[in-house]
């Protein structure tokens, strides 16, 4: 395991322990960045908000409108 791996796996048994963030920052020796981007991963993947539907009031303007040949 490379020391980088290491590092993350530590981040993330901290995280799990509901240590702050700023001191597992600390204790592994890497910046508060790179510890909310391993806690972002670690969440399990779901829909975003606003992604995936259609504007309804664009789709009702496009029907009652269909364009002039």
């Amino acid at each position: 395991m490379s020391e980088q791996e290491k590092k993350r796996q530590r981040a993330l048994e901290l995280l799990r322990a509901q240590v702050d963030l700023k001191v597992i920052a600390t204790q592994i020796k890497v910046s508060l960045a790179t510890i909310y981007n391993i806690r972002k991963g670690m969440d399990p993947i779901s829909r975003k908000p606003g992604t995936g539907e259609h504007n309804k009031n664009e789709v009702e303007d496009i029907k009652k409108d269909p364009p002039s040949p």
